[in-house]
C-alpha cells in the first residue's frame, strides 16, 4: 500500500520537499510513506499525524465491535447501522448502498491491517495530533504519544484537542489543526 501511495504521490510531485499529513489510519500511512521517503534522500518538511498510533488507530470498528443484526429500530435504521461510528455518517447519508459498503469494508480491512503493523524508523520529526475525549480506555493521552517516540527520531511535537476521535474534522478542531500545521510550515526569515 505505502509503494502504491507514493507512486501516486511522485506522479504529482516527483521530488521534495514533501508535507504528508494523515488521520487515523491514513496518519500510519503517512509516516510509512515519509519513512520511505527519507530512505531515498528525499526532503520530507513535514509529517503530521492526526490520532494515529501504533498498535491501534482510535476506534475503528470491526464486524466483531457491531452488534448483530437485530432487524429494524424505531427510527428506521437497523441496529448494525446505528453502530457505526460518526464519521461514518457521511457515507450513510447522500451515497447509494455499493458505496456505503465499499467504505465500510475499507475500514473494516484498515483495522484489521494495523495492530500487525511496525512503523518503520523515522529520522525527522512528528507533529501529532491527539483527540483527548472519548479515548480508549488501553491508551490514554500519554501513552498514546509515548507509543511514537521508538519511531521517531525527531522530535514530536504533540498539540491536544478536546473532541473525540470522530471530530476532530468539525469546524472549530479543523481551525486549530489548520492554525498548527500553518505554523509548522512558516519558514523564520532571515534577520
Amino acid at each position: 500500500m505505502v509503494t502504491d501511495y507514493l507512486l501516486q504521490i511522485r506522479t504529482v510531485q516527483p521530488t521534495g520537499p514533501y508535507h504528508l499529513i494523515g488521520s487515523s489510519f491514513g496518519g500510519l500511512l503517512a509516516q510509512a510513506i515519509a519513512a520511505r521517503l527519507r530512505d531515498q534522500d528525499e526532503e520530507v518538511a513535514l509529517l503530521g499525524v492526526l490520532d494515529a498510533y501504533p498498535g491501534g488507530v482510535g476506534r475503528f470498528v470491526t464486524s466483531e465491535e457491531r452488534p448483530p443484526d437485530t432487524g429494524t429500530g424505531p427510527d428506521g435504521a437497523d441496529e448494525r447501522e446505528r453502530a457505526m461510528p460518526a464519521d461514518m455518517d457521511a457515507v450513510r447519508m447522500g451515497v447509494d448502498d455499493r458505496l456505503r459498503a465499499s467504505m465500510e469494508k475499507v475500514v473494516r480491512n484498515a483495522a484489521a491491517f494495523v495492530p500487525d503493523h511496525t512503523p518503520p524508523p523515522y529520522p525527522g520529526d512528528l507533529l501529532l495530533f491527539v483527540a483527548t475525549e472519548d479515548r480508549p480506555a488501553q491508551l490514554p493521552v500519554p501513552e498514546a504519544v509515548d507509543s511514537w517516540r521508538p519511531y521517531i527520531a525527531g522530535d514530536i511535537t504533540v498539540h491536544e484537542l478536546p473532541v473525540g476521535h470522530y471530530d476532530m474534522f468539525q469546524p472549530e478542531p479543523a481551525a486549530r489543526i489548520a492554525r498548527a500545521v500553518t505554523a509548522a510550515l512558516e519558514v523564520p526569515a532571515d534577520v
